[in-house]
């Protein structure tokens, strides 16, 4: 059988059980398995560091000295007014802001020096711990301790103010609490004292400098009035606007009448035509002469219409009224012309003196007007005066109020503070708390633990499990290899612990290798590993071994011209001549076979070492030579086993691949980093031959690294289930 006519295979990945699949799929991305593994791997950590802890807090608890607490509060009392007068210091300590500003005042130096000066505290042993400083170094001293041990807050919801002092001795403790509380009172009542004195002097100062601009503005105002002739300007004002206002409305009345005795002039001069109805003119039909004319026309006009009804056109006062009526109208014809000139000549006379009345009265109105507002000026700038002076006046009373208000609070100023409680025993204990300290102390060391395995945990990138394994590279693992307990002679394995949980573990290699595919599909096997020392000559020579222990003739060759160690480990020396005298040509395929002292049982274990060192093994490998080699072990072998050098190391490994079947790679349990087994991989794929499973080796008997795979420590100690070959 040909090399060629070998079908090449990929990675397989194997038909794993349904809940096995399902439990990968469900599996988060974190690895919370390899975590607990690694809690596992450090449980000393998690006691050991607890324990410090402990250890640590109790010797803090026997040096520690205590602290003694002791608590006063105060009480701010609600604004009540008796009179209504307002302060000058007007504060409302209720208010969260003020009292949490009272709070912050309680801590500052100043209030603290004063405490200390008022209450003696720098001559007090006890304040300093037993021992009194120097005079120029104790209130400073003082300052600092009172500033650490004080304390104050308001109660929420409340009008409370909690002071709480804090010291090594409960007696002072309880003095401090007591002084500070007081000495608060003390601080307000002098700061509204003072205040008011403040007011006060200011409030003076501020009254004799308004009482004289008060003085110079009614001066100023005075002096104005005197030199404008502005004594009465508001009764003169007054009387011209009445005088402009009487002239107004008599010239209104005099245009009036010039217009309408225009329009009657004009009116009659355009009926001197029409002399017949000039009567119609209401100036002319109202005349005194056409006017009795007319009235004695109508009363006989209406006589003569009650004799019309009585008497015939010949009865004597018939024709009597008719001749009275035509005498009466002769006289108005006569009369119309004479009155129409009459009142021509009247009119004219009327429209010529109301033409002269009318521009007397105008010139008198623009003289008025001219007096209004020569006096509008004058009183402009005197209301100006007047004003700034009565606004000086206003402002100068508006002083003299308040400070009269002041003046009646001095003896009303009372501190809105108020003792609410003062303690009366020494202080009580609050540090250290034994139970307090030593839960810390034990938690600390167990979250520092915690701590300490998260980060090795998250900085280990090896391979840990077999499901991150597979999670990882996408790759079956075919066995997990316990961590051999003998020599570096693989084959001792097998050959002195046939039962051992090792050597099962490579019967379970080959049962799995088995199922990747046909029987003629996987004839030839490349075991290799990322980074050399990781245990692929172990694997390989044990793996080669159990084949032939299953009855199979298998031959083991040593590829890694480079570190071979095959030789060595099955022969305990180098055995000469190898694969590379036959690569160069220097021997042939049955001078380089050599048999096996480890024993086979029913099967055939030969093999070809690698020969002497070769200063250009990756050209010996790539030559024909190779492949030839390799259908010649095909012809008279049933497994090809080759070990060759690492792949990350060295690029011997990846000409070899393309003439293979199956590729077995070979992973360190907590040793290998994934990236480099990635690169691995990588390097592989792009030579066009894919592992098709891993080999999980050196992981501890008993390690939680099997996951899904059980460990075969019992099968093997108990020789069942393929326990012999």
């Amino acid at each position: 059988m040909s090399l060629s006519s070998l079908p090449p295979q990929g990675p397989t990945r194997l038909n794993l059980p349904k809940t096995f699949s399902q439990d990968l799929e469900s599996e988060a991305d974190f690895d919370w398995r390899g975590l607990l593994i690694t809690a596992r791997e450090k449980l000393w950590l998690l006691i050991l560091l607890p324990l410090i802890g402990a250890a640590v807090s109790y010797g803090y608890l026997k040096q520690a000295k205590p602290v003694f607490s002791s608590n006063a509060t105060l009480e701010v009392e609600e604004k009540q007014r008796v009179v209504d007068v307002k302060e000058v210091t007007d504060k409302d300590w209720a208010n969260t802001e003020a009292m949490n500003t009272l709070a912050a005042t309680m801590r500052s130096s100043t209030f603290l020096e004063r405490l200390i000066d008022r209450e003696k505290l720098q001559t007090r042993p006890d304040l300093f711990g037993g021992k009194l400083p120097s005079a120029e170094d104790a209130l400073p001293q003082a300052v600092g301790i009172l500033s650490g041990a004080l304390k104050a807050a308001p109660r929420v919801g409340t009008r409370l103010l909690d002071i709480t002092a804090t010291h090594g001795d409960p007696i002072v403790a309880r003095d401090l609490a007591v002084a500070t509380a007081k000495g608060v009172m003390k601080w307000d009542l002098e700061q509204r004292s003072q205040s008011v004195g403040v007011a006060n002097e200011f409030l003076m100062q501020e009254a004799e400098r308004l009482r004289k601009k008060v003085e110079l503005s009614e001066q100023a105002l005075q002096k104005y009035r005197v030199e404008n002739n502005a004594v009465s300007l508001e009764e003169n004002q007054n009387l011209v606007v009445s005088q402009l206002q009487d002239i107004s409305s008599k010239l209104s009345q005099q245009t009036n009448d010039r217009v309408r005795l225009e329009t009657d002039y004009a009116a009659l001069l355009q009926m001197k035509s029409r002399p017949d109805e000039a009567v119609n003119l209401q100036i002319v039909a109202n005349h005194p002469t056409l006017n009795g004319i007319s009235t004695a026309l109508a009363a006989r006009r209406s006589e003569f219409a009650a004799l019309q009804s009585r008497y015939k056109s010949k009865h004597p006062k018939y024709t009597a009224a008719q001749s009275d009526i035509a005498n009466l109208e002769a006289r108005f014809r006569e009369a119309l012309p004479q009155v129409s000139v009459s009142l021509e000549a009247s009119l004219l006379a009327s429209l010529e003196s109301a033409k002269v009345n009318e521009k007397k009265l105008q010139e008198a109105l623009a003289e008025q007007e001219k007096k209004s507002f020569e006096l509008d000026a004058l009183s402009i700038e005197y209301n100006v005066r007047k004003r700034e002076m009565e606004s000086d006046k206003a402002v100068y009373e508006s002083v003299i109020s308040r400070l009269k208000e002041v003046d009646l609070t001095k003896g009303m100023d009372q501190s809105k503070l108020k003792l609410h409680q003062l303690p009366s025993a020494p202080g009580y204990q609050i540090w250290p708390q034994p139970s307090r300290i030593i839960s810390s102390g034990v938690g600390g060391g167990f979250a520092l633990a915690a701590g300490v395995i998260f980060l090795l945990f998250f900085m280990d990138r090896t391979i840990k499990s077999v499901d991150q394994a597979e999670k990882i590279l996408r790759l079956p693992v075919l066995a997990t290899i316990n961590k051999a307990k003998y020599s570096d002679e693989a084959g001792a394995i097998l050959k002195h612990a046939e039962h051992s949980p090792v050597a099962e573990s490579f019967r379970s290699l080959r049962v799995m290798a088995n199922l990747l595919g046909k029987e003629e599909d996987r004839r030839v096997f490349v075991v290799t590993s990322a980074l050399p020392s990781e245990g692929k000559t172990f694997c390989s020579c044990n793996y080669a071994l159990s084949l032939a222990q299953q009855g199979l003739k298998t031959l083991l060759i040593d590829a890694d011209l480079r570190r071979p160690k095959v030789s060595a480990s099955v022969y305990g020396e180098d055995r000469k001549p190898g694969l590379t005298e036959y690569l160069l040509g220097q021997a042939t395929f049955t001078d380089v076979i050599h048999s096996s002292p480890i024993p086979a049982h029913s099967g055939t274990f030969r093999v070809i070492p690698a020969g002497f060192r070769s200063p250009n093994p990756a050209e010996l490998l790539a030559s024909n030579a190779f492949p030839q080699l390799l259908e010649l072990a095909l012809k008279h072998f049933d497994r090809v086993v080759i070990d060759t050098a690492p792949i990350v190391a060295v690029s011997d490994t990846l000409v070899i691949v393309p003439h293979v079947q199956t590729v077995l790679l070979v992973i360190h349990w907590k040793k290998t980093p994934s990236t480099v087994i990635q690169r691995a991989l990588n390097l592989l794929g792009e030579s066009g031959k894919s592992p098709s499973g891993l080999i999980l080796n050196n992981v501890p008997e008993g390690s939680r690294g099997y996951y899904y795979h059980y460990s075969p420590g019992y099968y093997g100690s108990k020789g069942v289930y393929g326990a012999s070959a």
